[in-house]
């Protein structure tokens, strides 16, 4: 299971960033995943959960966010969102050489925190 070592690397920086923001509390925080990033979302969900007990983030919304597969015909530069169990081929001119966007990242889109108030 790798996706606890990750959620410990990503978390550890997220914690790290919102100390620095002087966070009281991490609200929320959606993270963006590739179709091809090797991450099982609902096993980073259960890391994130573990992860979070008794720390800045703990009760915060853990959202993921799957991004598609997008796809570009290499031969008439038609763009589709694919789904990968579909075999490839362009739906326009039907050309099976096609291009397709790198989706193997792994992203924080949005981290919401809770600062207290100060009477500086």
């Amino acid at each position: 299971m790798h996706e606890l070592s990750i959620m410990k690397s990503l978390f550890r920086i997220l914690t790290e960033k919102a100390i620095k923001a002087r966070a009281q509390r991490i609200r929320s925080i959606t993270i963006c995943i590739g179709r091809f990033s090797g991450i099982e979302p609902d096993l980073l969900h259960s890391a994130f959960m573990a992860i979070s007990k008794e720390t800045l983030a703990e009760g915060a919304q853990f959202h993921i966010i799957n991004k598609p597969l997008q796809i570009e015909c290499s031969r008439c530069g038609t763009l589709q969102i694919k789904d990968p169990q579909i075999p490839f081929a362009c739906p326009k001119c039907g050309n099976k050489n096609i291009r397709f966007e790198p989706n193997d990242e792994l992203m924080v889109e949005n981290m919401e925190v809770e600062i207290a108030n100060s009477n500086l």
